[in-house]
């Protein structure tokens, strides 16, 4: 598993570095490789790669793993997200990914840190979830709220490879 996702890190940081300008062999060739690799091994994937509109799409429908990415930000929450839990005002919604373990989106906002948690913090006074963990860490923060047997955990912080900030929002059950 480890090397499964470690192999969607290395195609994610190609593929958003921009190194290719449209949809192209280099595009269909990895398409293929990926999905032979996975073929190999009795495994049901999908992947859609297009560098020119910044996307990617990858399901492993036997191991039930969907990665999404985007570098326009216009992908949409998977319909078993907490309704309550939104994407942050002009915020852009740049990853989805779903695995075992829950599901985690990743979200590109050009506000400050503080801003988006009294946000995130107000909205989420709205709700029944619990506030569990609330914490600065320099130049980042982090959340976490349960609800019965789930939980929310949001970390925040600068972005590494442009201006603005990342926020991860994961969904999990609570262990």
């Amino acid at each position: 598993m480890k090397k499964l996702y470690l192999f969607f890190i290395i195609v994610s940081v190609i593929f958003l570095a921009g190194c290719f300008n449209k949809k192209s062999a280099v595009d269909n060739r990895i398409e293929k490789n990926i999905k032979q690799t996975y073929e190999e091994r009795g495994e049901d994937v999908d992947v859609n790669i297009d560098t020119k509109k910044g996307e990617l799409t990858f399901e492993n429908k036997d191991q039930g793993v969907l990665v999404k990415t985007s570098e326009q930000g216009d992908l949409e929450l998977p319909d078993d997200w907490p309704k309550e839990v939104k994407v942050y005002p002009n915020g852009k919604l740049v990853a989805v990914v779903k695995n075992d373990e829950g599901i985690h989106v990743t979200i590109k906002v050009n506000d400050s840190l503080d801003k988006i948690k009294k946000w995130y913090d107000e909205q989420m006074q709205k709700t029944d979830w619990q506030s569990e963990i609330n914490f600065n860490m320099g130049a980042s923060w982090m959340s976490s709220y349960k609800k019965g047997n789930y939980q929310l955990v949001f970390n925040a912080g600068p972005s590494e490879e442009e201006s603005g900030n990342m926020l991860t929002i994961s969904y999990i059950q609570a262990k």
